[in-house]
């Protein structure tokens, strides 16, 4: 998550719509999903990644704490070289 928080940082702008939740519970452990759509712009350039998030959680101390999160690519639209142009730019944030 810090890599992509670093890298959300080069954009000109950023937009992600999440949605289908679901949630699987088994005592102190959980597995969570959730489709999403996400755009990202330089000036009127965009990249946008479309997939599916995957979270594991476990309760701890009575909360909820996820320990791992992945993205999975399912469709890709615009121009995937915008996120090298934003990661430089987030080097100087």
């Amino acid at each position: 998550m810090d890599a992509w928080r670093g890298l959300v940082a080069g954009f000109d702008a950023t937009r992600l719509e999440l949605r289908d939740f679901e949630a699987r519970v088994d005592g102190d452990a959980a597995e969570a999903t959730a489709l999403v759509d996400g755009r990202h712009w330089l000036g009127d350039a965009i990249w946008r990644p479309v997939g599916v998030y995957r979270w594991t959680l476990e309760k701890r101390d009575g909360r909820w704490k996820v320990t791992a999160m992945t993205f999975v690519l399912t469709q890709e639209f615009g121009d995937r070289g915008l996120v090298a142009i934003a990661a430089e730019r987030a080097k100087g944030r």
